[in-house]
């Protein structure tokens, strides 16, 4: 089932600064020609960069972050270990993680 997208009104940063959604605002080229700037910072007041990063964390979707994150890797085991693994079922990749750090727990010179 696809999730639809939530939207933002308005957002206010922690600085006060305020952006609004106006989807209907309609910038000419000619207004844009007659202005001397030479990047969008000096067209924007600074807060709103600082406002835009907060909205940005703000809309973060999905699960957030975590501290400690598992790393890939490339392993090679006998076939009748993986069998016996995959057998437990749905999971077995956190069933063997457990068990590996229970034997790094129980033997500590390795």
């Amino acid at each position: 089932m696809k999730k639809t997208p939530k939207t933002i009104d308005s957002f206010t940063a922690s600085n006060g600064f305020v952006i609004e959604y106006a989807p209907d605002i309609v910038v000419e080229d000619s207004d844009l020609q007659d202005s001397k700037f030479t990047s969008v910072k000096e067209l924007l007041p600074a807060e709103f960069f600082v406002a835009a990063k907060e909205l940005k964390q703000a809309k973060r979707i999905g699960r957030p972050p975590l501290q400690n994150p598992k790393q890939r890797v490339s392993l090679r085991l006998d076939a009748n270990i993986v069998a016996a693994l995959r057998a437990r079922g749905k999971g077995w990749q956190t069933i063997a993680n457990a068990a590996l750090r229970e034997w790094v727990a129980t033997n500590p010179a390795y």
